[in-house]
């Protein structure tokens, strides 16, 4: 016997792993629900491997039938294959999310190197990835590739949103803005206000030494200045002089 009953989405993953592995065991799984290659199984044309075949397809349905509840066998009383049974089962109660490849790649970035088996890691990958394929969801590769580089730093706090279930169907865009309302919270300073500050931001890294508050005698006064290889920027002379200070320090 199976060991589960099958009542629904929320046990069929574990109800799918006992089922197949209860059909290899007793050796109904080849041929009666997969092919060969794993395709969609195909009846025999002679009569002496189409009598073999049958026994095994009905023993295997057997099998299925006596391991779902009443609701459940509705769905597929009127298939006579194991494998129909099978195919309609998972498309009523197999269903993926964009948070279960998250899940599982938040799994597959915090893996670790044990008892020093490379092998055994290894095996841990494919695992996860086979998984990762078997959900049919579109990967969001942006979304992959931020939360691979966020790990371990923001290992925590991308688990805490996991946890509360702000996860679901997250997609790259709705997690940066995540990220940026995060550091707006801890107040810095996400964007700068206008174009001309981000160009007197980048020639303030470049020159940090020199103080742009003060005017030509080291006093502060109405006109500011900031000098470097022939280059004075100040408000008083207006557009054409930033211009060839984005010019020098931007591009």
């Amino acid at each position: 016997m199976v060991g589960i009953v099958l009542t629904g989405k929320e046990n069929y993953p574990e109800w799918s792993r006992m089922i197949k592995h209860t059909l290899i065991f007793n050796e109904l799984w080849k041929g009666v629900c997969v092919g060969e290659a794993d395709n969609d199984p195909l009846q025999p044309t002679s009569d002496k491997e189409l009598i073999i075949w049958e026994n095994k397809n009905n023993k295997a349905y057997a099998l299925i039938a006596t391991s779902v509840n009443e609701e459940v066998s509705h769905h597929i009383s009127s298939y006579s294959t194991t494998f129909e049974a099978l195919q309609k089962l998972k498309e009523l109660y197999d269903s993926h999310s964009a948070l279960e490849v998250v899940q599982l790649m938040i799994k597959l970035f915090t893996l670790e190197l044990k008892n020093n088996d490379p092998l055994a890691l290894a095996s841990e990958v494919k695992s996860i990835m086979h998984d990762i394929k078997s959900t049919k969801v579109e990967l969001d590769i942006p979304l992959i590739a931020f939360l691979k580089a966020l790990y371990p730093t923001y290992s925590n706090y991308l688990e805490s949103l996991q946890a509360n279930g702000n996860l679901k169907d997250i997609t790259f865009d709705s997690l940066v803005k995540k990220f940026a309302e995060r550091e707006k919270a801890f107040g810095k300073n996400i964007v700068p206000e206008s174009y001309e500050e981000t160009v007197c931001l980048a020639y303030k890294e470049k020159n940090p030494a020199q103080d742009s508050t003060r005017g030509r005698g080291g006093r502060r006064g109405r006109g500011r200045y900031l000098r470097g290889e022939g280059q004075t920027f100040s408000r008083r002379k207006g557009r054409s002089t930033l211009h060839s200070l984005q010019k020098k320090w931007v591009t």
